[in-house]
């Protein structure tokens, strides 16, 4: 990980990420008022456009220190964190919803994935959301679709009815 947090901390100034946020169907499922948490925030982009939308319980946390300088001084009013350790600080069941944003793309070990699934687990409340959106995550069977299915998240595309 700590190739990966010296990439970040070196292109934090600049990158501008673009993986687009389905906010309309994310609204449809989530209300203005749950506690929300965005996994690998970067600089809160995404947090920002909820904010917009009238989402005010946000917190984002990300391992690279200068990503998430830069999101404090572009967004002020954000909670963006530095994320110490491989665990979520946050207690057991307490988010409503969790993002996961270009992340896993990132994550290159399958143990490292899972583990991150399995933390994101523990902090959701039971019926909670997690949003991915992933370059990997495509109709093939890649391997974040697989580790999520393991984990017992149910992957439904945009639009698409839940199982039940």
């Amino acid at each position: 990980m700590s190739t990966q947090k010296e990439y970040w901390n070196s292109v934090a100034d600049a990158k501008e990420f673009t993986t687009p946020m389905q906010s309309a169907v994310f609204c449809r499922y989530v209300n203005r008022d749950a506690a929300i948490l965005d996994v690998g925030c970067g600089y809160g982009r995404v947090l920002s456009e909820l904010h917009a939308l009238g989402f005010r319980n946000l917190c984002g946390i990300d391992f690279s220190e200068k990503l998430i300088a830069r999101g404090k001084r572009q967004f002020p009013y954000l909670d963006l964190r530095v994320m110490e350790s491989e665990n979520i600080d946050f207690p057991d069941a307490s988010l409503d919803a969790v993002l996961l944003c270009a992340v896993l793309t990132c994550i290159v070990a399958d143990r490292d994935q899972e583990a991150l699934i399995a933390e994101i687990r523990r902090v959701l409340k039971p019926g909670g959301l997690l949003y991915v959106n992933d370059f990997l995550l495509n109709t093939d069977d890649s391997t974040a679709r697989a580790i999520l299915q393991e984990a017992g998240v149910k992957i439904r595309g945009l639009g698409e009815k839940a199982e039940e």
